[in-house]
């Protein structure tokens, strides 16, 4: 309970669940004046177990003399020792246990940063260092990944790589048949079952047609163009960040697709006469981080959408760009809770808006 990262783990699953629904209908009802024509059940997936990435922190105890490993206390800069984490998946639970005690072994303890654990196509850990690691440390650290069965990836100056150079980091959407790359640092959804289950409930949503052009905004690393573009005749996917267009579209040639187009735009601004947008859209997908799209959704209507769903990981600005879009003349036909993070109050949600 000290890590402070599983704040309702008290509540039962069910309760959880009715309190984050509470968290999102205030939002719309308070801020937006709104309630969904319809409310969707609450997407969920297993309650324990669930988290496929952790950032584990490490810190060298000047006055203790000893290396602090385990995860930030609520609200302070306190490491708390973790022996095991519920909510990570399984497969990273024996090297989370065994993490501190090779760390303890490395030979200058005090120039380590924080260690990052990925679960997916493949386990890896990834080091942070500030100093050279020496030759025997190397060899801890592999012995530590190949006892593992886990990739070892460092990151000292510039940015994280592999040990082993042709290895790379990535997970799978088994209903399309999909394999994406990514690399420490770039985003995903920490819950592969959630994230799966959502990917297919905004397909269902929002319907896409054979003989369509979708726009997917703030797509990262194509976790809905990929799918949606097995399903329509064009997809436009929009990010801001150029690495996760480059990212993006690597993915899709991997994975044989040749009718997605990835741009990069700057998101917080309005949409402009990108040449992108001038074809119009028979539909929208959009997937904006914590402080929401309200720059994009003013200029929506002039695509022409006629059904856009809107993913949010913040109830607040989905209430605030909710106002944004009836004005022009979208109604907020279907909404719910996605339960990406068990165990905490944080809020996950999915939106329907239909052209009245």
């Amino acid at each position: 309970s000290r890590c402070g990262g599983c704040s309702v783990q008290h509540l039962p699953h069910n309760e959880q669940l009715a309190l984050k629904q509470r968290m999102l209908a205030e939002q719309l009802s308070k801020v937006a004046g709104v309630e969904p024509e319809e409310w969707a059940a609450p997407l969920s997936g297993p309650e324990f177990a669930y988290r496929r990435r952790a950032r584990v922190a490490v810190r060298w105890d000047m006055k203790a003399k000893k290396l602090e490993v385990g995860f930030r206390a609520a609200g302070s800069h306190d490491i708390v020792g973790i022996d095991d984490c519920p909510v990570l998946v399984q497969p990273l639970q024996p090297i989370m246990s065994r993490l501190p005690e090779m760390l303890r072994r490395l030979s200058k303890p005090q120039a380590l940063g924080h260690v990052e654990l990925f679960s997916g196509s493949s386990l890896a850990v990834l080091l942070r260092h500030m100093a050279p690691l020496s030759d025997s440390d190397m060899t801890i650290l592999k012995d530590f990944c190949a006892f593992h069965e886990a990739q070892l990836w460092l990151h000292g100056e510039g940015e994280p790589q592999p040990v082993e150079v042709d290895q790379s980091l990535g997970y799978r959407l088994e209903q399309w048949d999909l394999n994406l790359a990514y690399r420490p640092g770039d985003f995903i959804q920490v819950n592969a079952g959630v994230n799966e289950a959502m990917v297919a409930q905004a397909l269902d949503w929002l319907k896409p047609q054979a003989d369509e052009r979708v726009l997917d905004l703030f797509c990262g690393l194509g976790n809905f163009a990929l799918p949606l573009a097995k399903a329509v005749r064009e997809v436009v996917a929009v990010e801001g960040v150029q690495v996760m267009v480059d990212r993006a579209a690597a993915n899709a040639i991997s994975n044989n697709l040749n009718n997605v187009q990835f741009f990069q735009a700057d998101l917080s601004q309005p949409l402009t006469d990108a040449e992108w947008a001038r074809e119009g859209f028979c539909a929208v997908l959009l997937d904006p981080p914590r402080d929401g799209a309200f720059e994009v959704v003013r200029k929506l209507k002039s695509l022409g959408a006629e059904r856009l769903v809107y993913v949010s990981c913040n109830p607040a600005t989905l209430a605030r760009d909710t106002i944004e879009l009836i004005k022009q003349g979208y109604r907020l036909k279907r909404a719910g809770i996605l339960d990406m993070f068990p165990q905490t109050a944080h809020v996950e949600a999915m939106a329907l808006f239909e052209a009245s």
